[in-house]
């Protein structure tokens, strides 16, 4: 396990106060699930205890003290760089932008503790002289690592980095980038050919002479990351895109960008991410959750993971897709809380395809409403297109565990409800529970799908399944955790379980999935909480099945057990 995915055994109780209080704010909308957090919702609080904004110290360094001037017209590219060097070395503050209109020829790279404040009234613009965005930067494209043009706003491994206010960023990509999206096809299929054969990263050099537009926001393999309240308009390509990040808040910000493949928010093989109330009017994906392209993606195998979005407004394709570039697999995520105010391609996609391979678990919506969809409303799909045909089929991903509930769709759609699985690899364990979508012209297509339960389902008029009276556990094991040699080498277990039956009929069990199932020693292993105690060092994946007699749900987690050297490491 990285050494990212380490952390002590904490108390759960920690903090539970001020947890609780943030869950109460995060179930202002009307729904009648919206405040029950037990089951998979529980791991909600344990999200929101490590997703903790960066702060930073009451110094300001406004960019007209270093030459800048707001007349939308002189070059201001040297004096925000100072700015942000002077933050950098008296150890943190603000890089403040005042009201006006700046322009500025190239890219703003930041640095550690520097939050970039947009004051009220105040605009950045960013020239459209592409030789300026060189020398390249590391950047992940379509999800595999190369050397491109650098985006807009740029922080390479840094700590404590923000970038807030309520000014605005303004690409001016309309008339200048977005015309090389018709021009990247050999780029595009240069990228994929260097992922699928091993190219050392440092020689995937673009750039110059070639067509793929950089990112207008992308912070890479940084922690502590904030972006809040401002607006950003014409971007070039994906708008705001974290890769390989950890503790992610992005709030309040709202979007005007339709230019092709406007993304909104690229979440990137990142963990512990905390999205709410932003306004999406964007070309494509509102939010995309991706980890890696095909090989490279299994190879590096990090995961997007630990994912809470809730009270956002949709205007755009997809409101919240996953896929189809998820090598490294997609767990744990939770969206509540939401509505699209106009027509969208689809509500929710989950994409997928046999030469991207990647694991999808734990998915988790309700209290959404929409009203018209162009194609399906609710998908998931391993047929997704864009395979190349040097590429391998080898890889089908599975789709499981996915819950959709108390979701309305007053308009109409093309298809209500689509799951559509590969014959070597199914589609499992899919709740939808409370949906209401108005019309359809076709109401559902299910392939190679198994345990998919449908509990007061009205999809164009028509009552699916009204037979059905039970649902399956809703099973949450609790966080991953790591245990200290020093210790006795133990953990305790804090799961959660939701049943729409009586609780006192439930089955427990917890198991060991992958380790050495000798070196674990239960407790009791027939209760939610219990303690695990460890006999030798390494990596153990423990499950918690609950059983109500009909119906099984289950959830994982992962414990590392160090020994010196792994603890020695952090």
């Amino acid at each position: 396990m990285s050494q990212e995915r380490r952390f002590y055994v904490r108390d759960w109780a920690v903090c539970v106060s001020c947890v609780l209080t943030l869950l109460a704010g995060c179930a202002k909308k009307d729904g009648g699930a919206g405040g029950d957090y037990s089951g998979s919702w529980a791991q909600v609080a344990d999200i929101l205890s490590r997703v903790k904004p960066p702060t930073f110290p009451d110094r300001d360094f406004n960019i007209k003290d270093y030459g800048a001037v707001g007349d939308g017209k002189t070059d201001c590219k040297k004096a925000i760089d100072k700015a942000v060097l002077a933050c950098c070395y008296a150890e943190g503050g603000r890089v403040v932008v005042p009201a006006g209109t700046y322009l500025i020829n190239g890219p703003i790279h930041l640095q550690s503790n520097v939050n970039l404040h947009l004051e009220e009234g105040s605009r950045i613009v960013f020239g459209t002289n592409f030789a300026d965005y060189l020398p390249p930067a590391l950047t992940r494209w379509e999800c595999t690592r190369i050397y491109n043009y650098s985006p807009f706003v740029y922080a390479y491994r840094k700590k404590n980095v923000a970038l807030t206010g309520t000014g605005e960023l303004d690409g001016q990509a309309g008339e200048t980038w977005s015309k090389w999206s018709k021009r990247a096809g050999k780029d595009k299929d240069a990228t994929r050919r260097m992922n699928r054969e091993d190219v050392p990263v440092i020689d995937r050099m673009f750039g110059e002479g070639h067509f793929l537009r950089p990112s207008m926001v992308q912070f890479f393999g940084c922690e502590n990351v904030l972006v809040e309240g401002v607006k950003i308009l014409d971007s070039p390509f994906w708008c705001v895109h974290p890769v390989f990040c950890k503790n992610v808040t992005v709030r309040n910000i709202a979007f005007a960008a339709k230019n092709p493949n406007n993304d909104g928010i690229d979440v990137d093989s990142c963990e512990d991410v905390h999205i709410h109330d932003v306004v999406f009017d964007n070309d494509d994906d509102c939010i995309a959750l991706k980890s890696g392209r095909g090989p490279e993606g299994r190879k590096l195998a990090r995961p997007t993971k630990n994912v809470y979005i809730h009270d956002c407004i949709f205007n755009a394709y997809t409101t919240i897709a996953i896929g189809s570039e998820m090598g490294g697999g997609v767990f744990n995520i939770f969206a509540e809380n939401c509505e699209a105010k106009s027509q969208i391609k689809r509500a929710f996609y989950i994409k997928g395809n046999r030469s991207r391979g990647g694991e999808v678990a734990h998915i988790r919506y309700r209290n959404m409403k929409f009203q018209d969809s162009r194609e399906e409303m609710l998908s998931l799909s391993t047929n997704y297109g864009g395979m190349g045909p040097d590429e391998s089929r080898d890889f089908p991903p599975y789709f499981h565990d996915v819950r959709w509930e108390n979701i309305t769709a007053s308009g109409s759609c093309d298809i209500a409800l689509r799951i559509a699985g590969q014959e070597d690899m199914l589609i499992e364990d899919v709740v939808l529970k409370d949906i209401r979508i108005k019309k359809a012209d076709k109401i559902k297509e299910i392939t190679y799908a198994r345990n998919i339960v449908l509990q007061n389902v009205v999809l164009a008029g028509e009552v699916q399944d009204p037979n059905a009276s039970n649902l399956p556990p809703d099973v949450y094991a609790g966080p991953d955790q790591a245990v200290d040699p020093n210790g006795d080498r133990s953990a305790l277990l804090k799961g959660s379980v939701a049943d729409d039956g009586p609780t006192t009929k439930l089955k427990y069990q917890w198991s060991v999935e992958k380790g050495d199932s000798g070196s674990v020693k239960f407790d009791n292993p027939q209760v939610v909480r219990t303690k695990a105690v460890f006999s030798k060092p390494g990596a153990y994946v423990l499950k918690l099945t609950a059983d109500d007699g009909e119906l099984k749900g289950s959830h994982t987690l992962t414990i590392e057990v160090m020994d010196d050297s792994t603890r020695a490491e952090q």
